[in-house]
């Protein structure tokens, strides 16, 4: 029986891997074309959340869309704040991508939001994969986040 490694099991260790990933960018707030996009060889999908009118609601049915087709699916949050990145990771986007960090006080302060988040995900939310048990969706959400800083000079 030849076991299946998922897209979404081995993304973030071929990302520090340093391998050649292509991704795309998605600026239209459509579950429909995240799921087409997602059914392709793309290794990930970005939902750009900061320059596209991404809203609560599309953002929660683009990321299921891209779970459903086993696509990592990383969101450039609008705002470079710790709470800005919290809905995202709820609805079980692989990682964030947080804009406009400048300073390493203000990159410090994303990281130190990002992992407050991931102790406190509780098992309603999609990310926590409601329905195993606490410890496997712990382990899950701390192994499998990803924070992504845009440094601006």
């Amino acid at each position: 029986m030849t076991s299946y490694l998922s897209k979404q099991s081995v993304f973030r260790e071929r990302l520090l891997n340093g391998e050649e990933l292509i991704g795309m960018f998605v600026k239209t707030p459509n579950h429909m074309m995240v799921e087409v996009m997602g059914n392709t060889e793309l290794d990930f999908l970005v939902l750009d959340q900061e320059h596209s009118p991404f809203d609560l609601f599309a953002l929660d049915t683009c990321l299921l869309a891209g779970r459903s087709a086993d696509m990592p699916m990383m969101v450039r949050i609008q705002q470079n704040t710790g709470t800005g990145m919290l809905y995202p990771l709820d609805c079980g986007a692989t990682g964030v991508i947080v804009p406009h960090v400048a300073t390493p006080e203000k990159a410090k302060e994303i990281a130190r939001a990002a992992d407050t988040e991931k102790e406190t995900v509780d098992l309603p939310v999609r990310s926590a994969q409601a329905g195993m048990v606490r410890e496997k969706c712990m382990n899950i959400s701390i192994n499998q986040i990803l924070k992504m800083l845009l440094l601006r000079k």
